[in-house]
């Protein structure tokens, strides 16, 4: 049976093929993108596994190598925060 989510998308299990999280409104905070290629749109990433390219990102805590990530000063173990300007908790 393929995945519905409330709002009547047909493709969100996983969000493993949301090509912007707008496809898929449960994708919109990547709660269950633990499988996604492609985030790039998503506020929450909690769970991506593509942080590189979540550019707009508010929680990739988790990931190391977040290039685009808004909120490099929240992580410790972020290993490329160069484009930050505030890196007060960053270990660059």
């Amino acid at each position: 049976m393929t995945p519905v989510d409330s709002y009547g998308n047909t493709n969100c299990k996983n969000c493993v093929n949301c090509t912007d999280c707008a496809d898929c409104q449960d994708c919109e905070n990547c709660a269950n993108c633990t499988g996604s290629k492609n985030c790039t749109n998503c506020v929450n990433c909690s769970n991506c596994d593509d942080c590189a390219n979540c550019s707009g990102s508010k929680n990739c805590s988790h990931c190391d190598n977040c290039t685009r990530c808004n909120d490099c000063e929240k992580c410790n173990t972020r290993k490329d925060c160069a484009h930050r300007t505030s890196l007060t908790d960053c270990q660059c």
